[in-house]
C-alpha cells in the first residue's frame, strides 16, 4: 500500500490543500510542482549553517553598503533625510527544512560550531544527523500578504528545499516523560491564526524576536545552493539565509511563546 501525504498545494484561497496523495501534489494542483526547478534535486543541493554564538554577525557574509563614514547624514528635520516607513500589518511565522523532521539517516546538510560539538571539530563543517541530534533548525520570517503558506511556496520555489511551517501544540519530536508532561496542558496563543502569529507592526515584531532568540541562542547564517540556481547574479555560488536558529527540540514551543508575547505587545 502506497503512503500518502497531505498535499504541498497551495488554494486559489491562499491555503494548503487538504487532499491527501501519494506525491507531494495532488492532481489539481500538480502544475506547481513545475513551478520549481526542473534541473535542481532537492536531496543534492547543498545547505550550510554556520553558528557565531551571541555575536552580530558571522564572518561569512558579505556585504556590498557603504562604510558608516560614506554614508550621507542629514538632520531629521531635513526634507533629505528619509521619511519613517508606515508600520504595516501581517504574520510572523516559523518554518524548518521539512527534511529535518523525517529523521533521516542520510546528511546533506552541514553546520559549523554545533553547541555539542568538541573543541577540535568547532570550526568544520560537519554533517547534521536530525536524528541523533538533540537540536534542529528554526527559521522565524515574516509575511504582509494574507497567507503565510503562499509565502512558504514562494521560498521553496526560490531555494529549491521542502519548507514545513511549524504549528504551535504540535509535537514535532520524540521527548522524554518529563517534558511531556510539561506539555500536557494545551497552551492558548492570543495572536495565532491562519498559519501565524497577526500583529500590527510586523517588521518590528521580528526584529524584537530575532533579537530575544539570538541573545539565548547565537545567530546562524545558511548558505544554499539552491538559491544560486534561480540567482539573477551569476557569479554568485550561492546565497545565504540569515537569521536561522540552531535550538533544542525540547525548546520550540518556546519558539511560539516569544512571538506570541512579542505580537500582543505591538498587537
Amino acid at each position: 500500500m502506497h503512503s500518502t501525504m497531505q498535499c504541498h498545494g497551495v488554494t486559489t484561497k491562499g491555503e494548503r490543500c487538504k487532499i491527501k496523495s501519494s506525491t507531494r501534489y495532488c492532481h489539481y494542483h500538480v502544475h506547481q510542482s513545475k513551478q520549481k526547478s526542473s534541473s535542481t534535486n532537492l536531496t543534492n543541493t547543498t545547505v550550510r549553517i554556520a553558528i557565531n554564538p551571541r555575536s552580530s554577525h558571522t564572518s561569512y557574509s558579505r556585504s556590498n553598503s557603504h562604510s558608516p563614514e560614506k554614508v550621507p547624514r542629514y538632520p531629521h528635520n531635513s526634507a533629505l533625510a528619509a521619511p519613517h516607513p508606515i508600520p504595516k500589518a501581517g504574520f510572523i511565522y516559523a518554518y524548518t527544512l521539512s527534511d529535518l523532521l523525517l529523521l533521516s539517516e542520510k546528511s546533506w546538510l552541514n553546520i559549523k560550531n554545533l553547541p555539542n560539538c568538541s573543541p577540535k571539530d568547532r570550526d568544520k563543517w560537519l554533517p547534521f544527523n536530525s536524528k541523533k541530534s538533540k537540536y534542529t533548525l528554526v527559521k522565524v520570517g515574516m509575511t504582509t500578504r494574507t497567507s503565510v503558506l503562499s509565502r512558504l511556496v514562494q521560498w521553496e520555489q526560490k531555494c529549491c528545499h521542502s519548507l514545513t511551517c511549524l504549528q504551535p501544540n504540535v509535537q514535532y519530536f520524540k521527548m522524554d516523560i518529563i517534558e511531556r508532561l510539561k506539555r500536557l496542558k494545551i497552551r492558548e496563543y492570543v495572536t495565532y491564526r491562519d498559519n501565524g502569529f497577526f500583529c500590527s507592526q510586523v517588521a518590528k515584531s521580528e526584529s524584537e524576536i530575532h533579537r530575544i532568540l539570538r541573545e539565548r541562542y547565537g545567530k546562524g547564517d545558511v548558505y544554499c545552493s539552491g538559491c544560486a540556481v534561480t540567482s539573477k547574479d551569476p557569479t554568485s555560488a550561492f546565497k545565504i539565509h540569515v537569521e536561522w536558529f540552531i535550538v533544542p527540540k525540547k525548546d520550540v514551543p518556546y519558539i511560539f511563546e516569544v512571538i506570541d508575547r512579542v505580537c500582543q505587545k505591538y498587537k
